[in-house]
Order: C-alpha cells, then structure tokens, then sequence
C-alpha cells in the first residue's frame, strides 16, 4: 500500500515521503477526513464582517456578537439585530473589529477597531454597546491578561499612533481610569524592538506579536507591574489576521512562514512543507483579508486566505497541532470565526429552518446546545453558519514512485482504501524532465474496489477523488507487474 502521507507540497514530486496533494482534506492519524462547506442559516449583516465573539454571562446565558464597517450586531436564534452605540462607526477599509470577554463569569464583551472608542457589553444589563472608558485609548488589538484588560498599537489621543505601545487598564476594572496610577496600576509600556505591535493573545501571561518580534508579558505588580521579556528576535508577525490561539499555543503567519509559540519559543510548523505553497497561492495584497480561528475538537488551527488574486478568502490551509499534519479546502469566505452556540428551543430551530430534516445539523448535534463551541464563518453573502454542510470532494495524490526500483512497471489497477465512493486518475512519466500525464477518471469496481488501467511507465502516482461521505482516506493498493529493464 501508498498510504496517504503527510502533505508536502513544497518537496519534490519523485519519492516525496507524503502525499502531493491534499485538496479538501482534513488530516487525521493515518490519513485524511472530509471538509465540509459552510452552511449559512443567519440573516445577513449589512456588510462584510469584521470579527465576532461569544460570551457566556454569569446566568450561563450566551451573547453572541458581530461587527461590519458601521454596525455592531447581537445574534437571537438565527437573526443578527443591531446594537451599535448612537451613530454607529467609521471602522477603516484595513481594520477589523477585535473582541475580548473580560471578567471570571464574564461580565463584560469589549471590543475595539483602533478607529473608535473601545466598545463594552455589560451582559444581562445592556441593550447597545457604549464607550468603555473616557481615559481608554483606541487599539487595534485588544486580550485578557490575569485581572487586566490589555490593549496594543494604540491611536491615543495624547501621543498620537502609537504602534509600538502596549496598555492596560485599572486591575480588575477596564471601565474605570487609565491614567497610570501605581494604585490601580493602570500604565503602559512602549516595546524598544520589533516594529509595530501585530497582535496581542491573553490568558496567565501575554503574548505580544511585533512584525519582528516576539515578547511575553508576566504580571510582577507595583512599580513595575508588568515585566516584558523578548523571546524572539527577527520573528514575528506579518498577517494580524493569520492569529489564533488555543490553551498555551498560538499560531501566526511570519515573514520565514507559519510557525507556533508556546510561550517559551517560536518553532516553525510550515517551513519545507507549506510555506511556499503559501507564497505562490496567496495574494500578498489580501493580506487584511486573512482570518484564522481553531478548532479546539479536532486540534485544527484553519487560515482562510485570498488566492489567485481575489479580494476574498478563498482557500483555507489546515494544520492539526496535535499530528503536525497539514490539509487545505476551498471555501469562498469573508471570515473565520468560533462562536458558541446559544442553546435553541423547537421554535427557535424553526427561525432556521422550515423543516426539521433540513437542519444544517441533525437535532442531537452540538451546535443547538447551549454554550458548545461551534466552528463557522461568514459567507461573501454576510451570513454566518458552521461548517455543517455537503461534504466537499477530496482529491489526495499519493507520491511518485518508482514501484520496481529500478524497472518500469506495468500497472494493472489501483484499489483506494476509502470508505466511500471514488474515483481514481493514474499520472505516469518516464523521466524527471517530463511533464505528468494523467489518464481519465476511472471509477471503482464495486466487486473487487479495484480501478483497473493498463499503463506502463517508469514513475506512477495515483490520484484519489472522493464523491460524497466517507470517513477515513488512508492511501492505495497497487496491483503492477514488472515491464522490463531499466
């Protein structure tokens, strides 16, 4: 058997170790899985969206909220309604909206689009969002560090763009003043090194993302408050978008590739296997466009990207944190976002649907449980849904091989082990220097699961398109004989 190896786009085709192509393929140990398309059930917002968030309030009940250029939107069942503060926004045609739930039974949404004031949700009270502070300045970015709301590449009021400056607000309480005082230890620090600030991740300690560099942020309280440690030089961060982040790990687009931090140091998780891959497919001049989210189920850290030249997202690359294993799908998106579902009644799953059957889910699935983690996005129509829908067909090449080294072969058939229907194209050449040709399509036998050819050739590699369900693609059979001397 070939199997389905690891895909390694960036080596070369003659013995690459895993697998050529992987289109539309999720990997998984031993093999790859279905992608699935997005199914929208949402009405839509009023244009393209700029980031979402879900929180939980101290009740358990969910808020679930969105931005586009001028409006913040609240979800209720399957309609987005707008809770934009009087007037609305002016969010710039490069910015997004960032969004942080602040609070250890999540008591406040903020969120901030560097162009106006930072924005607060008290849940279970408001009913539009409002300025969170007088004193807080505008950012582009925005986490949860400790008891600390933590802003970078700020738009102050006083200073002027900032990019390099990292803040944050009083202890425990972001509504409050900004002013550095030692007694509420709000304050700020301007990072010597690295550029401007691309991203900033929270939890026990801080990850703040320079264009050049990496630094970690430690609480160490009064005078100092917080010390920052630069933990990578040269390395940093390219594409704010191409930022996500699960437990201890976060992932991000730099100028060497994709590589993973884990608070201690950078490894490159892309380099001589997607990375240029990457650089060929992606439109450089999209990269504002770019969004990234994971899927902490299946361990996938998922990058939507424009490709070819679109504006849009187009193509998504997959990487599986826990196999070091990447696949990619296509998939037109405007973004990709993890929100968590509300919890439905009947009557509300018929704001979705008119019919039962003709849910994007099945009614035991998660996703119309109260508070469980649904991985989605936001179709080019502005509608969100989870990517529930048809399964999208796969097609794996294995490598190119040499199967009686260093004899041609004559190649009788090729049996898939995929447990669904497929079809098989065989891509034959008999030097390096020569271009692949490939046969037809050929279906499988559904007696002997065989796709049966008569080719003969020195270099064979074999082409799997998946039409339908399957669960798990793991590689193929060969049935070859040997054809003559080298």
């Amino acid at each position: 058997m070939i199997p389905f190896g690891e895909w390694l786009p960036d080596r070369p085709p003659r013995d690459n170790p895993g697998a050529i192509e992987a289109k539309n393929a999720v990997p998984i140990a031993g093999g790859y899985a279905p992608c699935r398309s997005l199914d929208s059930f949402t009405n839509a917002l009023d244009a393209r969206c700029r980031g979402a968030v879900s929180g939980i309030a101290g009740n358990l009940t969910v808020f679930t909220f969105a931005g586009d250029a001028a409006k913040l939107y609240r979800l209720s069942d399957a309609t987005w309604s707008d809770v934009s503060k009087g007037g609305g926004y002016s969010t710039g045609t490069n910015e997004v909206w960032n969004f942080a739930e602040f609070g250890r039974v999540g008591r406040l949404i903020v969120a901030t689009n560097f162009t106006d004031a930072p924005q607060k949700w008290i849940m279970g009270t408001s009913s539009a969002f409002a300025d969170l502070s007088s004193t807080a300045p505008k950012a582009r970015y925005l986490c949860v560090v400790g008891d600390f709301l933590v802003v970078g590449n700020l738009n102050d009021s006083t200073d002027g763009t900032v990019p390099s400056r990292v803040a944050w607000g009083p202890i425990g309480n972001p509504e409050g003043s900004w002013t550095p005082d030692q007694t509420t230890q709000a304050d700020f620090q301007d990072l010597k090194a690295g550029g401007e600030i691309t991203g900033v991740v929270g939890g026990e300690y801080g990850s703040i993302l320079c264009r050049t560099a990496v630094y970690r942020m430690t609480y160490v309280g009064v005078p100092l408050i917080f010390r920052f440690d630069e933990v990578s030089r040269n390395t940093g961060c390219v594409a704010p978008g191409s930022v996500a982040s699960h437990g201890a790990i976060t992932i991000f687009l730099s100028e060497d590739g994709f590589v993973l931090f884990d608070g201690q140091g950078l490894r490159p998780i892309g380099a001589n296997r997607v990375d240029r891959w990457f650089e060929t497919y992606a439109n450089s001049g999209g990269f504002s466009r770019i969004s990234a989210t994971m899927d902490p189920a299946r361990k996938l850290y998922l990058c939507a990207f424009p490709a070819d030249g679109q504006d849009d997202p187009a193509r998504i690359l997959i990487y599986n944190w826990e196999l070091d294993r990447w696949g990619w799908c296509e998939q037109d998106c405007e973004a990709l976002v993890r929100l968590l579902s509300p919890g439905y009644t009947l009557e509300g799953l018929a704001d979705i649907s008119s019919s039962l059957d003709a849910l994007p889910a099945s009614l035991d699935s998660r996703q119309w449980q109260g508070g469980a983690v649904t991985f989605g996005g936001f179709d080019l129509a502005h509608q969100f849904g989870p990517f529930g829908g048809a399964v999208k067909p796969a097609v794996i090449d294995t490598s190119e091989v040499q199967i009686f080294d260093p004899l041609r072969a004559f190649v009788r058939g090729v049996r898939p082990i995929v447990d669904g229907t497929t079809t098989v194209a065989l891509g034959t050449r008999d030097r390096p220097t020569d271009t692949i040709a490939w046969t037809a399509d050929t279906a499988v036998n559904s007696r002997t699961h065989l796709a049966s050819f008569r080719s003969d050739a020195r270099y064979h590699r074999a082409r799997v398109t998946t039409s339908g369900d399957f669960e798990h693609a793991q590689g193929v059979d060969i049935e070859a004989d040997r054809s003559g001397a080298a």
